[in-house]
């Protein structure tokens, strides 16, 4: 069965918060890479409100069969009430990069 790449996204308000989800996941082996973007204006509605916050948004690379055990760490580790919590395939990628992000799983971290 060939590995599919995915990215798994998440917004969250505090850059401390976001850099703490990003290193779980790392030391979790559960994604390759995660990028934080700071900078990030959502406008949304929420409970019947239209309400605009400066979020941090997170970009986690990991494979396809990691996502679900992924997106249910940050489920478990985020503090809204509902996050956003999303998986995109990756139609192409990189034959090197890929092979780095399906190897970064069996690498061991110093922590």
């Amino acid at each position: 069965m060939e590995t599919k790449a995915c990215v798994v996204v998440t917004s969250i308000d505090s850059e401390e918060t976001a850099r703490n989800l990003a290193f779980l996941a790392i030391e979790e082996k559960l994604a390759a890479c995660a990028q934080i973007i700071s900078g990030v204006e959502s406008i949304y509605s929420w409970r019947g409100e239209l309400k605009r916050s400066q979020e941090f948004l997170i970009q986690f690379k990991t494979s396809s069969y990691q996502v679900v055990e992924l997106m249910r760490l940050l489920g478990d580790k985020h503090p809204y009430d509902t996050p956003e919590i999303i998986s995109i395939n990756i139609d192409k990628i990189d034959v090197k990069y890929l092979k780095w992000l399906e190897s970064a799983k069996n690498q061991d971290i110093p922590l």
